[in-house]
């Protein structure tokens, strides 16, 4: 059994009580295969998540009503996106405002992937002397604000279980009781809480 494999049995295991929950999954780029967007698409998640700039993706065919009518299966794809020189005839340009109100113009549309074998709903966020971050959605329809910021939610619990873990021993606990667990692992959330609050207070008085 693959790493993709075995996440792929553990969200179907959690999947009834996820999607409870909420139907949106947001993983890293290492996630984004047809092997694993496939089967949680198929459990009736939405899936965000990122692309490597090297991605294979290609604009959606345009009807030409003018051209003559010819035999065969229609084309349904159209030039490689090169994501230097977007086509933004295709692209619509939007402001992305995040939470410390830098603001940022990117730009989004629907276009082909050939990897995941889907449309899917493609943001570009250009970054100075780098890669532009390549974020996506599986459903076509969502706000590109949304996705980005869908996205952007994942780190912030990743950086909260990292702070927890090393600043109030998210780790610490050697009982093996669930309610003392449960118990311990809030505790330990909460003080992380109060301290970024303090901190963050702290910071506001000396500006």
């Amino acid at each position: 059994m693959s790493m993709l494999d075995w996440y792929v049995a553990l969200v179907r295991s959690k999947a009834a009580e996820l999607l409870s929950l909420t139907d949106i999954l947001v993983a890293d780029a290492f996630f984004s295969k047809y092997e694993f967007v496939n089967e949680v698409i198929g459990m009736g998640f939405r899936f965000v998540g990122r692309l490597r700039a090297n991605s294979y993706l290609r604009y959606l065919a345009i009807p030409d009503s003018s051209a003559p009518r010819r035999r065969g299966r229609k084309k349904k794809y159209g030039e490689k996106v090169d994501f230097s020189t977007l086509d933004m005839s295709v692209f619509t340009s939007f402001i992305y405002e995040d939470s410390k109100g830098i603001k940022t113009r990117c730009h989004t549309a629907v276009v082909h992937s050939r990897a995941l074998k889907r449309d899917i709903r493609i943001v570009v966020c250009p970054v100075e002397n780098a890669d532009p971050l390549l974020y996506f959605s599986t459903d076509t329809d969502m706000r590109p604000e949304k996705i980005i910021g869908f996205y952007r939610t994942r780190f912030q619990i990743e950086f909260g279980i990292r702070d927890a873990k090393q600043f109030t021993g998210l780790q610490s606990q050697q009982t093996r009781d669930r309610e003392r667990l449960d118990f311990a692992f809030n505790l330990s959330f909460t003080a992380l809480n109060v301290c970024k609050e303090v901190i963050g207070r702290i910071i506001r008085i000396f500006r």
